[in-house]
C-alpha cells in the first residue's frame, strides 16, 4: 500500500484514485493508455512542496524509470553545443549527447556519466532530471541556464482528440538532432515532430502537457571545482560579491544570508566555486557535514518550536559553522548541498532580475524585518544566479535571475504563514516568478502580470495543442488559468 504522506512533501494533497509505479517505459505506455480519458498526472521523486504533481485520477511514479545511455536516431551533425561565454571550460569539446530517463536522479545520472558532466544541476542529487526540468528548477551561474537549458530533445506520451495515447518526440525546429528516416524505421508507432513553440512550452510545463519518459542532453567533459566558503557583511561586501558572480574565471556563486540583522550588518555565507585542475583535497566545515545529525536535528527543532525569537542568532552560528576554503571536489559533488538537504523543511523560491538586485533584496529583509514575530525563518535564504531562459514559463524567463529559496523548518511557527507571505511580497511588490516545484500561492491575473499575455497565451496554445482533451489538467492549471 501506498504511504500517502511520502509520495510528495505534500501530505494534504488531493489523494489520487488510482496510483501506479510502472518499472519499465512498456508499463509506463500502457499505464497512460489504460488513462487516457484522464485526469492523468506524472511525479517523479516526490521531493516537490507545490501541487504540480497532484490529481484525483490516476497517478503514475516515474520514480523507477531510471537509466542513462546513447542518444538515439541522432543526425550526422548532431552533437552536444559548445560553450559558449563559459571561460572555465575554453578548449574542450563538448561530450557526447546522452539520453536520460525522465525518473533518474541527478545522483544516478552523474555516477552513470563516467567521464562526461552535466553542464549545470540542482543542490540536491536525489531530485530527478524529469521533475527538476519540468518546474524551472535550476543550478547555478550567470553564464548557465536552468535544467531544462540543456535539453535538446523530450519523449513524451501524449493524448489526442480521439482519446488515444501517443508518444511523441519533440524538439525546436531551429535546431534539430534526430534524423526523420532512423526514427521512422526505429519507432514506426511514434511522432517525431519540429516545432519551437511547442518545445519551448512544453520543456518547463510542470506536466500540464503530458507524461515525460526521456529527454537528451548535451554533457561535456568531466572536471573538478574548488569551492570556497566565506562569511561575509552583506552590504559592505556587496559590490564585491556581484564582481564575482560575473567574474569569467568564477563557475558559480551561492550565497547564503541571514534574513536577520545581528550587529552592523547582515551575515550572508559565500559560496564561490573556480574550475580545479588539482586532485580532491580537503573537507567541507563540520556544520555541512554534520548538518542532518541526530543531535543537530533535535536542537535545530527545538529552538524552532520552542525558542523561535532566538532565530537570528542561531542563524548567525550556523552560517559561521559552514565556513571552509580550498575544498576540492568532482563538479557534481561540488555542486550538491551535501547533508542539510536531509533537514525536514518546506520550501518557496521565487525569481527575480538579476539587474537591481540590491535595491530588491533592501525591501524583501525590510519584509522579514517587519514581519518577525508573526513569521519566522528558520534558515539562511539562499541565492543563486542563473542565465536567462527561452522556456515560456520559466521562472528565468527572458532575463538573468536570481533566484531566492526561503526554507521553513517544519515545526517552525506559523511555517505556512512565513511562506505564503513571501510569495505574496515577492509577486505582489517585486513582480518575481515563484518556482513551480515549491510552495506557491498564484492566480490566473497575477500569472498574465509578471510573465505577459503573449507568453500566456503561447502556452496556452501549446497546451491545448498537445493535451487537447485536458487529460494533464489538475488544480494547479485550471488555478493558473493554464
Amino acid at each position: 500500500m501506498t504511504d500517502y504522506d511520502r509520495v510528495n512533501n505534500l501530505p494534504l494533497e488531493p489523494r489520487p484514485a488510482v496510483d501506479l509505479s510502472p518499472a519499465d517505459l512498456a508499463s509506463l505506455r500502457a499505464a497512460v493508455a489504460r488513462a487516457s480519458r484522464g485526469p492523468v498526472k506524472a511525479l517523479a521523486g516526490g521531493w516537490g512542496f507545490s501541487l504540480a504533481g497532484s490529481t484525483t485520477g490516476t497517478r503514475v511514479r516515474t520514480l523507477s524509470l531510471s537509466g542513462v545511455g546513447p542518444a538515439d536516431c541522432l543526425r550526422a551533425d548532431a552533437g552536444s553545443r559548445p560553450f559558449d561565454g563559459d571561460p572555465i571550460v575554453p578548449n574542450e569539446a563538448p561530450g557526447p549527447l546522452m539520453r536520460v530517463l525522465a525518473g533518474t536522479s541527478f545522483g544516478t545520472l552523474n555516477a552513470s556519466l563516467g567521464h562526461w558532466a552535466v553542464i549545470n544541476q540542482p543542490g540536491f542529487a536525489e531530485l530527478t532530471v524529469g521533475g527538476v526540468m519540468m518546474v524551472g528548477g535550476h543550478g547555478s551561474g550567470i553564464r548557465r541556464g536552468n535544467i531544462a537549458s540543456q535539453v535538446r530533445s523530450m519523449d513524451l506520451i501524449v493524448v489526442t482528440g480521439a482519446g488515444t495515447s501517443k508518444r511523441l518526440r519533440l524538439e525546436p525546429e531551429s535546431s534539430p538532432i534526430t534524423d526523420p528516416g532512423l526514427f521512422a524505421a526505429q519507432h514506426p508507432d511514434a511522432e517525431l515532430r519540429f516545432n519551437d513553440a511547442l518545445f519551448n512550452a512544453a520543456k518547463v510545463s510542470f506536466g500540464s502537457m503530458g507524461v515525460l519518459e526521456s529527454v537528451v542532453i548535451d554533457t561535456r567533459p568531466a572536471y573538478r571545482l574548488d569551492e570556497d566558503r566565506d562569511l561575509r557583511h552583506l552590504w559592505r561586501d556587496f559590490d564585491k560579491i556581484e564582481k564575482q558572480v560575473r567574474d569569467p574565471a568564477v563557475a558559480g556563486v551561492h550565497l547564503w544570508i541571514n534574513p536577520y540583522q545581528v550587529g552592523g550588518d547582515f551575515k550572508a555565507a559565500q559560496s564561490t566555486y573556480r574550475r580545479s585542475v588539482d586532485m580532491q583535497r580537503n573537507e567541507r566545515a563540520w556544520g555541512i557535514r554534520r548538518a542532518d545529525e541526530p543531535f543537530a536535528r533535535s536542537l535545530l527543532s527545538w529552538v524552532v518550536k520552542h525558542l523561535p525569537r532566538v532565530l537570528p542568532l542561531a542563524l548567525e552560528f550556523s552560517l559561521k559553522s559552514v565556513v571552509a576554503d580550498n575544498v576540492v571536489m568532482p563538479s557534481h559533488e561540488a555542486l550538491d548541498f551535501g547533508p542539510p538537504n536531509r533537514l525536514a523543511v518546506s520550501a518557496a523560491s521565487c525569481s527575480i532580475p538579476a539587474e537591481g538586485l540590491r535595491e530588491n533584496l533592501e525591501a524583501l529583509l525590510r519584509h522579514f524585518h517587519d514581519t518577525f514575530g508573526k513569521t519566522f525563518v528558520s534558515s539562511p535564504i539562499g541565492l543563486r544566479w542563473v542565465k536567462g531562459s527561452d522556456a515560456l514559463l520559466a521562472p528565468q524567463h527572458g532575463r538573468d535571475s536570481v533566484m531566492i529559496e526561503v526554507p521553513v523548518l517544519n515545526g517552525t511557527l506559523h511555517q505556512e504563514d512565513t511562506l505564503k507571505q513571501y510569495v505574496d511580497f515577492m509577486v505582489n511588490t517585486l513582480g518575481a516568478r515563484p518556482h513551480w516545484g515549491q510552495r506557491l500561492w498564484l492566480d490566473a491575473a497575477q500569472v498574465r502580470r509578471i510573465y505577459g499575455e503573449q507568453n500566456v497565451n503561447q502556452f496556452i496554445a501549446a497546451r491545448r495543442s498537445l493535451d487537447p482533451l485536458g487529460v494533464f489538467a489538475n488544480d494547479l492549471t485550471r488555478a493558473l488559468g493554464l
